[in-house]
């Protein structure tokens, strides 16, 4: 339900420079417990002096809290999940991969629409990944999806680096 009403509410972000890397940590620990009861190894690979955003912080953790959770959910019983990020010119990336049971080529256009889940009735809301799609827009970032059905799913986010000076 909190999804649905922050989903409604049209927020600006409350930005300040970020490093995303605590915020990766941070999320990761709420879904850390299901992670180790799944057998899923966790591996971090953390770009050294990644460059700042311009971000709102809580947002980024709402995206990346979203991202892993469906990481972890897709993983029913082993797997990796793989956080990474690079600097790329003027924006960092951040992929957030897993070698869960994937998403079927011709629902990949779905995965970002308001209700769209491929989970059982009951379990979720499918405003997730609707949510991180806007909130990554509002810091004029960009989200997409790959996927191959049994080998896994990777999210890349791009977000602009915090101009010099």
């Amino acid at each position: 339900m909190n999804n649905l009403l922050d989903f409604s509410r049209v927020r600006p972000p409350v930005e300040a420079p970020t490093n995303v890397h605590p915020l990766l940590d941070e999320s990761l620990k709420l879904a850390e417990h299901q992670a180790n009861l799944q057998s899923i190894e966790v591996v971090r690979e953390y770009a050294k002096n990644l460059p700042l955003v311009m971000a709102d912080p809580a947002q980024l953790k709402q995206v990346f809290v979203n991202v892993i959770l469906n990481a972890v959910q897709a993983m029913p019983l082993e797997g990796r999940l793989i956080l990474r990020t690079k600097a790329a010119e003027d924006q960092i990336e951040i992929l957030i991969q897993d070698t869960g049971v994937g998403i079927p080529a011709e629902e990949i256009q779905k995965v970002f629409d308001p209700f769209y889940t491929s989970k059982p009735v009951g379990v979720g809301t499918g405003l997730g990944l609707s949510l991180s799609y806007t909130i990554i827009q509002r810091h004029q970032g960009k989200i997409s999806i790959a996927s191959e059905v049994g080998k896994g799913t990777t999210l890349r986010i791009l977000l602009p680096v915090l101009p010099p000076g």
